[in-house]
C-alpha cells in the first residue's frame, strides 16, 4: 500500500497543548481560520468569512494582515512546533514513526511536520520540499551524522514559510563584466529558515541575492479564489510533483482538512489524479464532507474517522476504512 497524507490546519492543533514553560502569554499557537480575525484592524468585516477579509486586504492593498498571519505561524513553529518534535510523547513523533514510508502533501505553511521528520533523521531541506532547494551545512559541523536524503518529503501546495523560488538566473562573467539575467524553464528554490534557523541545525539558508523573498511573499494567502495564484510557475512545479505522487497513491488520508468548496481549485488536481478505486480516508469532525466528496469523485472510495488528530493518535493512527493486517 502506498499511503499519502493530505494535511490541513486541523492537523496542527494538538501541538498547541505542548506549551513549554516560559512561553510568553501573547503567543497563541497554531490557528484555525476563525482565529485569524486578530490579523485585521477594525475596518474589516468578517460577515463573508476570513478568506474574504484576506481578499479585501489584497485589493486595498494592505500588507498587514498577511504579515500578521506569517508572524503568528513563525511564533507557533518556534514555541510549539519545535518543542513538540523533541518531546518523546508527542503524537507527531509517533505519527511519522508509524508511517515511515508515507508521503505528505499539505496546505499549511508551517514546519511542524518537518521538525518531527528532521528530529528522526528522515528529512533535509535540500530535498525535503519535493523540489531541489539550495541549502548549506557548515563545513566544520561534526556534532552528529547528517542525513544525506529526505525519506519523506513534505510538499506545501500553498507555499512554505521556509522556501522561496528563484524565478530567474544571474550569470556573472567576472572581471567587472555586465551580469546577465535569464529565465529558466523551471525555477530553482532556496531554503531559508528565517528567524527559526536554530530549529533546523545543522542546515542553513542557501545563498541570498537579488532573488530573495520575504516569508510573507512565499505563500498563497487564504483567499476565496486562489486560481490566479496557482498559475505561478513555482506553485505549478510543486503541483506537478504532487500529481505524480497522487497517481501512485493507493490510500490518501486527509487530516484536519475540510475540502471547502471555495478551495476546490486547490484540491481537485490532486483528487483527479487518484486512480479509480483509490481509498480516501478523512480524519475530521466534519463528517458531512464525505457525502459531498463522494458526489464529486464517484470513482473513489471514501470513509471517515470523526475525530481530532490527537484523539486519532491515541488509538494508534489506524487508517480510515482499512482493515488492520
Amino acid at each position: 500500500m502506498t499511503t499519502t497524507f493530505l494535511l490541513g490546519a486541523g492537523f496542527c492543533q494538538a501541538a498547541n497543548g505542548f506549551r513549554p514553560e516560559g512561553t510568553p502569554s501573547y503567543v497563541k499557537g497554531y490557528p484555525l481560520a476563525a482565529d485569524l480575525q486578530s490579523c485585521f484592524d477594525s475596518t474589516y468585516s468578517f460577515a463573508r468569512g476570513i478568506e474574504s477579509a484576506f481578499a479585501e486586504a489584497e485589493h486595498r492593498p494592505d500588507l498587514r494582515p498577511r504579515a500578521a498571519l506569517v508572524e503568528r505561524l513563525l511564533e507557533a513553529d518556534h514555541y510549539f512546533g519545535a518543542p513538540t518534535a523533541r518531546d518523546p510523547e508527542s503524537p507527531y513523533r509517533r505519527f511519522v514513526q508509524t508511517y515511515p514510508s508515507a508521503t505528505f502533501l499539505t496546505f499549511n505553511y508551517d514546519a511542524l511536520l518537518e521538525f518531527s521528520l528532521l528530529a528522526q533523521g528522515r528529512w533535509i531541506p535540500s530535498a525535503g520540499f519535493g523540489v531541489p532547494a539550495d541549502s548549506t551545512v557548515p563545513a566544520n559541523y561534526r556534532t552528529s551524522r547528517v542525513a544525506s536524503a529526505s525519506f519523506q518529503p513534505v510538499l506545501h501546495l500553498h507555499g512554505s514559510l521556509y522556501l522561496y523560488p528563484r524565478e530567474f538566473n544571474i550569470e556573472d562573467p567576472g572581471r567587472g563584466g555586465l551580469r546577465l539575467i535569464s529565465i529558466p524553464d523551471t525555477p530553482g528554490f532556496c531554503f531559508d529558515p528565517d528567524a527559526n534557523g536554530a530549529h533546523f541545525i545543522p542546515f542553513e539558508k542557501g545563498t541570498q541575492d537579488e532573488r530573495y523573498k520575504l516569508p510573507d511573499q512565499r505563500i498563497i494567502a487564504p483567499v476565496p479564489d486562489k486560481a490566479s495564484h496557482l498559475t505561478a510557475e513555482y506553485v505549478r512545479v510543486v503541483y506537478r510533483s504532487a500529481i505524480t505522487i497522487a497517481r501512485s497513491t493507493t490510500c490518501l488520508v486527509a487530516i484536519g482538512y475540510s475540502f471547502s468548496p471555495t478551495d476546490a481549485v486547490s484540491f481537485r488536481p490532486v483528487m483527479d489524479a487518484l486512480r479509480a478505486g483509490t481509498h480516501v480516508g478523512l480524519v475530521s469532525h466534519e463528517s458531512r464532507t464525505i457525502g459531498r466528496l463522494a458526489s464529486l469523485f464517484p470513482d473513489l472510495k471514501f470513509s471517515v474517522v470523526s475525530s481530532t488528530f490527537e484523539a486519532w493518535a491515541a488509538t494508534g493512527f489506524p487508517l480510515p476504512g482499512v482493515a488492520a493486517s
